[in-house]
């Protein structure tokens, strides 16, 4: 049990734990903000259609869902990590939906920062559980081998 603490998790799970309610709170209050100032300037109706909230929602469903299997790699088996990937793979094509909706609704440049994190976010969301399923699954052969 080298180097594990506080209920037999790793020390380095409870620095990302940390970090990642840390994350959380900040895009939370970023959300409160902007959202806030959506509906009051234009309504419950704005708040629909605005591409920074589609991109807010896209960018949650997203970064939850690899935060958590990050976060829970150390802890869970290569198995249950799978099963929680296929499980959350159509939340995270949701989320890519919600980006590349926020890059065709945003009026900035193609070359702008911000529309090219958007299409950052649909390349992951579509492409990293899959990839993930595959390496976990080689990582589980490997275990299995030994």
């Amino acid at each position: 049990m080298g180097g594990r603490i506080m209920g037999g998790k790793p020390a380095t799970w409870w620095i990302m734990l940390a970090a990642g309610i840390f994350a959380a709170a900040f895009l939370l209050k970023d959300f409160m903000d902007h959202g806030h100032a959506i509906l009051a300037h234009a309504g419950y109706k704005g708040l629909l259609t605005s591409p920074t909230i589609h991109h807010k929602i896209g960018e949650a469903l997203i970064g939850v869902i690899l935060f958590m299997t990050a976060l829970m790699r150390s802890i869970w088996t290569p198995e249950r990590l799978i099963a929680n990937l296929k499980a959350s793979y159509p939340l995270m094509l949701v989320g890519a939906a919600l980006n590349a909706l926020a890059w065709f609704g945003s009026g900035l440049p193609a070359t702008d920062f911000n529309k090219i994190w958007f299409v950052l976010l649909v390349v992951v969301g579509i492409a990293a559980p899959p990839l993930l399923i595959r390496w976990f699954g080689q990582s589980k052969g490997t275990q299995a081998q030994a």
